[in-house]
């Protein structure tokens, strides 16, 4: 036997029609009175209508939510035109923006920090040429990545290049070994240096060469 209250609302009046069906066939073998047929084909088409119903309010509700959308975007844009409109304006106070449950534009610019970078890789092919390459580290677009070299085993540092690209090709690169670190720079913030990175080449004078890296075009 079908486990008919488990249907589905479009399922079960499916089924229950053809309930209805064959009962009134059959109303004589079933006993069933003219009340009683009453009373069945009365809930199928209240169950038929209320479907339909539903069904009209559905599409109404995505019909009203939608043009509800659309004024709250109109509202908004126009609040937005005046907020601009006014906040622009040095003859209106920010008291009287505040009152108006505006957010008072705080014009100090922000300052975006800058990070370590990681992950230095240096790879030279033993003809004074020197690849690097490290990761950004969260580092925005647009800033400089200071490229700093040691000839002594990282005693000591020299600035030799910048770029704001997370990587670099060096020429020039006559000392051995040669140690290479970065640090991250934008509007005067100046990160802590990354983790040093060495080539040994093959061959080299004992002091470096005058300048003693460039970048490669």
């Amino acid at each position: 036997m079908a486990n008919y209250a488990t249907f589905s609302d479009g399922a079960l009046q499916a089924w229950y029609t053809n309930f209805v069906d064959v009962a009134l066939l059959n109303a004589v073998a079933l006993d069933l009175d003219l009340g009683e047929q009453t009373e069945l084909t009365t809930a199928r088409d209240d169950f038929d209508a209320a479907r339909a119903a539903r069904a009209n309010a559905a599409a109404a509700a995505i019909s009203a939510t939608a043009d509800k959308n659309d004024n709250r975007a109109g509202v908004l844009a126009l609040v937005g035109l005046f907020n601009n409109e006014w906040q622009a304006n040095p003859l209106v106070p920010d008291t009287l923006i505040a009152d108006l449950g505006l957010t008072i534009h705080d014009e100090t610019p922000s300052q975006i920090g800058v990070f370590t970078p990681l992950n230095l890789l240096a790879a030279g092919n033993g003809n004074g040429e020197v690849k690097l390459n490290w990761s950004r580290n969260g580092n925005v677009w647009g800033c400089s990545f200071w490229i700093e070299v040691s000839y002594d085993g990282g005693t000591t540092w020299q600035l030799t290049s910048s770029t704001t690209k997370a990587k670099a090709k060096l020429t020039g690169v006559t000392i051995r070994p040669t140690a290479f670190r970065v640090r991250a720079e934008r509007n005067s913030q100046i990160s802590s240096p990354s983790s040093a990175s060495s080539v040994y080449l093959a061959a080299g004078p004992a002091e470096p060469v005058e300048p003693p890296l460039e970048i490669a075009a």
